[in-house]
């Protein structure tokens, strides 16, 4: 039975992958993990915030199964949570970085070993080990920094660096200098934690279930000297924007990002372009990290026998549509895609180097993960086993298989190229062609041509929210009801 390094980060947009051809950044060691099992193309979050994306990927469900669609509240109790199988055969468990999952509730956390990095997570410190803030206690290092997010939900106040403009932009100060040496910043501190684990497990011959969770490329992009030096020097071409002719006339919620988000129409070139340079580098400086786990793998004889996974919890617009952040939920692609490589176990002897553009959720995670570790699957999860994909050095999930990304009071589902967004807090619905319109900016929800396509979704959706939220509903129900719909009322009894 094989080990499980599951590497997620915070809010990394898909596209910021050298290995996918994007020339503004340098991402070497996540390129070779992409080399050594299979890069998904296609895959999609299931919440586009961090608490609930995440909770979803430990419970293999989507958010109408786990009751979290927020930062509040608990889990019902008897989940089988991912974690927790592997505990049951005899795998160490242990989470080092940004849990962003209390709500899973302390007496089913499936973790042995908790080293957390949020200030809202410390409470959750086990297994012997000390969480990031008893550590920058040690240090003399103020807690929290520059670096942490969390303390402030808004983002926009907190701490900020000395070096930092205080007449600037509040997201600009973000991305200043960080005040916090390189030994003791949160990816460097992270990493070691996770890197002496793995020592100890190769020493004890401990079998594990790890998850490595960076809290960032989150804002704040704070970073220490020698990386912030790195984003000041690099050059950085800025995606197309939309002109503000096209952005008056795209749908009203999304316009609203324009107009009091992190737009680049409203920081002007030269902040914006240092802010998104600042993002790019903390994904570098990531990279590099991940690159010291993957070489404590090598080094202790785990390789062969661990199966590794990268992926973020949700997106970031990164520059792209002329944005920054999150802000714009599931209307937008560069939230709902985020990257995942999944690099089995060598001794497995599956497909390497490969790219599947399959049409995949974090929910596939649960049941893929269980099936390359020889685990039997709980009978209540919502995602696919990938594991095919693996074997066969392709896609083989049907190309219409619907992708689900829900929020509070929006949902959006893509089959193929065609994705509808239904809002019920504004009224608004939404459907676009991303074969041709990938950035979502031309809403064809009332062209005659799309007429088909938009109720095929609405059907999809409505499936999905009856089996998910009220129950299961098969498809004779829905033919059914359509019949009794088409019926002269002496015939149902009215």
């Amino acid at each position: 039975m094989s080990n499980v390094l599951l590497i997620q980060v915070d809010q990394m947009n898909h596209r910021c992958l050298s290995g996918l051809g994007n020339a503004n950044i340098a991402t070497p060691h996540l390129d070779a993990l992409a080399a050594e099992g299979m890069l998904f193309t296609q895959a999609r979050c299931n919440n586009p915030i961090c608490l609930p994306s995440r909770v979803s990927m430990l419970s293999g469900r989507y958010c109408a199964g786990t009751h979290q669609y927020g930062f509040s509240g608990h889990c019902d109790s008897g989940i089988d949570w991912l974690p927790e199988l592997f505990r049951r055969q005899g795998h160490l468990t242990s989470v080092f970085g940004k849990m962003h999952a209390s709500s899973i509730g302390w007496s089913e956390w499936p973790f042995d070993i908790t080293a957390p990095t949020l200030p809202e997570d410390q409470d959750f410190t086990s297994g012997g080990v000390e969480g990031y803030r008893d550590y920058c206690m040690r240090q003399g290092v103020p807690f929290p920094h520059d670096q942490v997010h969390g303390h402030d939900p808004f983002g926009k106040g907190g701490v900020f660096p000395s070096a930092s403009d205080s007449e600037a932009f509040w997201m600009y100060r973000h991305s200043s200098e960080s005040d916090v040496p390189l030994e003791h910043s949160l990816e460097n501190w992270t990493t070691d934690r996770c890197c002496d684990f793995l020592r100890e497990c190769a020493q004890k011959q401990h079998s594990f279930f790890t998850w490595l969770s960076y809290d960032r490329p989150h804002y704040p992009s704070c970073l220490p000297a020698l990386w912030h030096q790195r984003a000041m020097e690099r050059t950085l071409e800025l995606p197309e924007a939309p002109d503000r002719d096209l952005i008056s006339r795209l749908t009203p919620s999304v316009q609203l990002d324009y107009l009091q988000g992190s737009s680049r129409h409203l920081l002007g070139d030269e902040d914006f372009r240092f802010i998104i340079a600042t993002y790019y580098t903390l994904i570098e400086y990531i990279d590099h990290e991940v690159g010291r786990v993957l070489q404590t793998l090598r080094e202790n004889g785990l390789d062969n026998d661990t199966t590794v996974v990268f992926t973020s919890d949700h997106g970031d617009e990164a520059g792209y549509r002329g944005l920054y952040d999150k802000i714009n939920g599931v209307n937008s692609e560069e939230i709902v895609r985020v990257p995942l490589i999944l690099r089995p176990a060598p001794a497995l002897k599956l497909q390497q180097g490969k790219v599947s553009h399959s049409p995949v959720e974090l929910v596939d995670l649960y049941p893929t993960l269980c099936e390359l570790s020889g685990l039997d699957t709980p009978a209540h999860f919502d995602g696919v086993s990938l594991v095919g994909d693996l074997k066969q050095g392709c896609q083989t999930l049907p190309q219409d298989r619907p992708q689900i990304c829900e929020d509070y009071h929006v949902r959006s589902i893509v089959i193929g190229s065609g994705k509808l967004v239904w809002d019920l807090n504004v009224q608004e619905r939404q459907y676009y062609d991303l074969s041709e319109d990938p950035y979502c900016y031309h809403n064809l929800y009332r062209a005659n041509r799309y007429a088909g396509e938009v109720a095929e979704r609405k059907r999809q959706l409505i499936i999905f929210l009856c089996r998910h939220i009220f129950g299961c509903y098969s498809e004779q129900d829905v033919a059914n009801i359509r019949a009794r719909l088409h019926a002269a009322p002496d015939k149902i009894g009215i």
